[in-house]
């Protein structure tokens, strides 16, 4: 849990719009949250490239490098905001500029006293509908322009940031037991980390990396696994050929299954089934 004392947010800009390609990158002096609406795209982040679809929060940090590559238009909640209220002398709206044009004596970098680390490096947290209403909340609250609307738009940006860490950390652990249960029950059709990131809608590397961290093993590795298992258990409940186990479980051919086999269990298909499982 974030301290109060350590968090006071300043809304410098919000807005609810769309947003035009980016074909270059560039370097923000504030914070930002970016809130996807509808629409899709991907986004680069200091080198690392996601992809975003609707209840998307991506989030980073001032300084970092970004680039914007719509797909299908997307529309947006945007809130430009510093951690601490130390700058509001700047009130105005800082435009991101190009990146080599960057000057970094003017980065406001109030992320590192926000008092959570989850803030201090980029991220983007998919699947976050419980940000949708309190983020273009706020962002309508900063457009009034009212006398205490910066301070009301504050105060929702703040309450999102104090959701964010706990769910993040949900949110990681959901996708994973998804991937997971999906893997359980499709094990013996044609299963690539390619093939799970179309239909989980999120970028390859990004649910290579939840499921790594989640499980302690490649989405590879928990595939084969899941498919020797199966075939261990036709192997000895069964007396069904090798070559229809290896279709039964994923494999493309028997000969790949028993190489596979026999590299794991230290055995070939042939040699576990002698040895009497199957009675």
């Amino acid at each position: 849990m974030i301290g109060e004392a350590e968090m006071n947010i300043f809304v410098r800009y919000a807005d609810i719009a769309g947003y035009p390609p980016m074909p270059y990158r560039v370097r923000a002096y504030d914070c930002r949250f970016f809130f996807i609406l509808s629409g899709s795209g991907k986004i680069e982040i200091d080198g690392t490239e996601y992809r975003f679809a609707p209840d998307t929060l991506c989030y980073y940090p001032a300084g970092s490098a970004y680039t914007i590559i719509p797909e299908e238009q997307p529309r947006f909640v945007s809130v430009n905001f510093d951690f601490t209220r130390e700058h509001t002398d700047i009130p105005s709206v800082m435009p991101p500029v190009p990146a080599e044009s960057y000057e970094r004596k003017r980065r406001l970098d109030t992320q590192n006293e926000c008092g959570e680390d989850i803030f201090i490096s980029p991220f983007v947290l998919h699947g976050a509908s419980f940000l949708r209403e309190v983020l273009t909340k706020a962002a309508e609250e900063f457009l009034c322009g009212s006398e205490h609307s910066e301070n009301r738009a504050a105060a929702l940006v703040q309450y999102a940031c104090y959701l964010i860490p706990d769910r993040h950390a949900e949110g990681d652990a959901g996708l994973c037991a998804r991937i997971a249960d999906y893997i359980r029950a499709n094990y013996s059709g044609k299963l690539t980390l390619a093939g799970l990131s179309e239909v989980f809608s999120y970028h390859p590397n990004y649910l290579g990396t939840v499921f790594r961290n989640g499980t302690g093993v490649t989405v590879h590795r928990y595939i084969m696994n899941i498919r020797l298992k199966k075939a261990s258990e036709l192997l000895a409940a069964t007396p069904l050929p090798v070559a229809e186990i290896a279709s039964l479980v994923g494999f493309r051919n028997a000969d790949h299954f028993s190489a596979c086999f026999s590299a794991n269990c230290g055995m070939s298909p042939t040699e576990y089934r002698s040895r009497g499982f199957l009675g």
